[in-house]
């Protein structure tokens, strides 16, 4: 919406309506100053005129809308109060922020996911193998399934261990697991930021919840304009490309 207002005795103009309150607040337009846009029928006090409406703005890190007063502007992106203290670390990092971010689709997640699972794969076999060497294959019956149901529980209590592991450290430390780092991958907070330990830790749970929807959790990405699984939503990440 553009305005024009009066003042020295001339017409000035267009200017925003952000732009028209903040000359009210710096005093050049007054209550008395007189303001027209086209859709009046003329020239009104600024006091009695229309009300003067800012359009909120769109943070380009977390995608809130806020009004464009507590916006900072930064090459072209609006930055909301919330997100400014990481956006500006991440300058202080020298963290390329010129572009807003390319979030990660369904093909290369999964192709990310296949490299992970290839990875864990190969430190766990050797493990299991050694596992259930350990378990006895002579004796009575109960004793032999005994045995294995013990080796199968304690197989599948240590490839979780090694999972959640793997998960956290890699995706605290580095902000991606081997698999996503060689896809091109990272994820982030939703201002731009690295995960904590402790927030990556908890999305491996959050990934824990999503299997047990029987992928419907997984497949959200594919209809979220953020490309968002369960995990994402329940732990406030993302995932894009690391460009």
């Amino acid at each position: 919406m553009q305005w024009y207002y009066i003042a020295d005795g001339r017409a000035h103009g267009p200017v925003s309506s952000s732009r028209l309150l903040a000359l009210a607040d710096g005093a050049i337009v007054r209550p008395g100053t007189r303001i027209w846009r086209q859709g009046m029928a003329g020239w009104q006090p600024f006091k009695t005129s229309e009300t003067v409406q800012v359009p909120p703005r769109t943070c380009s890190r977390c995608h809130g809308s806020r009004p464009d007063n507590e916006m900072l502007t930064y090459c072209d992106q609006p930055i909301c109060g919330q997100c400014k203290s990481a956006f500006l670390q991440c300058i202080r990092d020298g963290v390329s922020l010129a572009e807003p971010p390319i979030y990660a689709g369904f093909t290369i997640r999964a192709l990310a996911w296949f490299v992970d699972a290839v990875t864990i794969l190969a430190f766990t076999t050797p493990l299991l193998v050694l596992l259930e060497s350990l378990a006895p294959d002579s004796g009575d019956l109960a004793t032999v399934i005994l045995s294995w149901l013990v080796t199968a529980l304690a197989g599948g209590i240590l490839t979780a261990v090694i999972q959640m592991l793997y998960e956290t450290w890699f995706i605290g430390r580095h902000g991606a697991t081997p698999g996503k780092m060689a896809c091109g991958l990272k994820i982030v907070r939703p201002d731009g930021s690295l995960l904590t330990f402790r927030r990556a830790f908890a999305r491996y749970w959050g990934k824990v919840l999503t299997g047990m929807t029987m992928g419907a959790g997984f497949l959200l990405l594919t209809i979220d304009r953020q490309c968002r699984s369960l995990h994402d939503f329940i732990c406030d990440t993302r995932v894009v490309r690391n460009e």
